[in-house]
């Protein structure tokens, strides 16, 4: 579907996930979620690839930054991050995007199956998460992704709970 040696634009993904309607990711092809899953893992990997060395003009593709935000942003870059915080910091925002798609594909089945009567057109959830429905086929690989997100985000960002452990 695409190269997997470029970044991939952000915006453009993100702007073609709002055209979407909450129905359409109910019954998304298997096709589109190998799409997510391998923009997804793409992505990571262009990320541990890098030596973050353009990381300014990354971040200002992907964020459309004024000049002010572009030139603090490459002030603070050139104070001195280490490749490893660049890339810590780099990686928590993909894990974040992970779970932010994965959320797009699984939350219209979530409302499904816990609010079935205010949906005019219920159906039963034997009747529709079968073996063959696409989702249930990648469901391994998209909770795998989810989990490891997750422990990413967990493990460099705290929170009281993990802290008191």
């Amino acid at each position: 579907l695409f190269e997997d040696k470029e970044p991939f634009d952000s915006e453009d993904v993100f702007k073609e996930l709002a055209l979407m309607g909450r129905s359409d990711f109910f019954y998304l092809t298997e096709e589109t979620i190998e799409y997510f899953l391998k923009l997804i893992a793409v992505h990571k990997k262009y990320i541990l690839k890098s030596d973050f060395s353009s990381l300014p003009e990354l971040v200002n593709s992907s964020n459309k930054l004024t000049s002010e935000e572009l030139a603090q942003f490459q002030a603070e870059h050139q104070k001195g991050f280490s490749k490893q915080q660049l890339k810590t910091m780099a990686l928590f925002q993909s894990h974040c995007v992970t779970l932010q798609i994965i959320g797009f594909m699984t939350s219209p089945h979530s409302e499904q199956t816990r609010y079935p009567l205010q949906v005019s057109n219920y159906k039963c959830p034997t009747e529709i998460y079968t073996i063959d429905f696409s989702l249930i086929k990648h469901q391994k690989k998209i909770m795998k992704m989810a989990g490891d997100s997750i422990k990413f985000i967990k493990a460099h960002c705290p929170t009281t709970e993990t802290q008191a452990e």
